[in-house]
């Protein structure tokens, strides 16, 4: 009935049949039946969304390089991570660790963007 483009039916004259939407946008369908004598209708909207983006890799910033003395030996980390989301089933994990310097680092949290870690 409407669209932003003409549906393709494979076969329009059956009760079940595939419909080929080209473009993106709310489509009303409509399906009629007549017994030769008496007819009815009845409709149905089917909205074809975009694509959603790809999966892009979490954003992260492990917040601005501190200097910090003796006899302290603690320090906030001020991390952030962003996600777009996807894919919508997945859970995002977040894990600070240690790369390089003297000793062992001990984190209070280390699965927290923003938490104390002690030197």
């Amino acid at each position: 009935m409407s669209g932003p483009a003409q549906a393709i039916f494979s076969v329009p004259n059956a009760v079940s049949t595939q419909v080929t939407l080209p473009a993106v946008g709310s489509y009303v369908l409509k399906l009629t039946a007549s017994d030769g004598e008496l007819s009815s209708l009845a409709t149905v909207t089917i909205t074809m969304n975009p694509q959603p983006p790809s999966n892009q890799a979490p954003v992260l910033s492990p917040g601005p390089n501190q200097s910090i003395t003796l006899p302290t030996n603690t320090v906030t980390l001020n991390g952030s991570v962003q996600d777009d989301g996807f894919p919508e089933s997945s859970t995002l994990t977040i894990t600070w660790s240690q790369v390089s310097g003297p000793g062992t680092v001990a984190f209070s949290a280390p699965t927290q963007a923003d938490h104390t870690s002690h030197l």
